[in-house]
């Protein structure tokens, strides 16, 4: 029963049924639900305090509705949006101001979340989202320039490191994940399409004689 658990649910967020956009889309959602449990995780360790772990909470709740609309509604556009909006303009935003600004690895996650807006969300309609949210990342940034007072430093010493450290490692987890997957289902269509022209090649041989 677990294991077929598990194939209808790899089948229900990876299946071929899918269109590679989606199937990427999903990919990113879980692999964002495990680096939010995984901060979280950190930061409680390191007695960071609610300002950090409520934003990080309010982000593994997006990723668990933006899942439910991407895989049982089957809305990938829609959970796309719900995503990088609730990140880039609501958590992000917040967590840069409560972990020490630009001197913590929040920037990090900030150019991550830009980045998918361009990998996940389809037509002119993401112009206008990533805009959006590029001018909330350097409102941040020009907020912090003018008003200093505004970033609470509640990352401290040695947590500040470990902040820009975890969010090196953890970014390029991610997007070494999607490219990883991206390369391993294009390789794989290459092979099909080689399959087959070598299966019909072999059937104009025999038709030849």
């Amino acid at each position: 029963m677990k294991k077929k658990k598990k194939r209808s649910l790899s089948n229900a967020m990876f299946g071929e049924h899918l269109d590679i956009r989606h199937r990427l889309l999903n990919l990113v959602l879980l692999s964002t639900l495990c680096g939010g449990v995984m901060l979280i995780t950190v930061h409680l360790l390191f007695h960071s305090g609610a300002a950090i772990v409520y934003p990080l909470s309010l982000l593994i709740a997006a990723v668990l509705i933006a899942i439910y609309v991407s895989v049982s509604r089957k809305q990938p556009q829609m959970a796309a949006i719900i995503l990088v909006m609730v990140v880039n303009v609501g958590v992000f935003p917040v967590l840069y101001f409560a972990e020490g600004g630009i001197a913590s690895g929040i920037p990090i996650w900030q150019v991550f979340g830009l980045i998918i807006c361009w990998v996940l969300l389809r037509g002119s309609f993401s112009f206008i989202i990533y805009l959006l949210n590029v001018a909330m990342a350097v409102s941040c940034i020009v907020l912090e320039m003018m008003y200093p007072e505004m970033v609470s430093h509640a990352t401290r010493g040695e947590g500040v490191y470990i902040s820009i450290v975890q969010a090196m490692v953890m970014v390029t987890c991610i997007f070494g994940v999607v490219f990883k997957y991206q390369i391993f289902k294009y390789e794989s269509q290459n092979k099909q399409l080689e399959q087959s022209e070598q299966e019909k090649a072999g059937l104009n041989k025999k038709q030849m004689k």
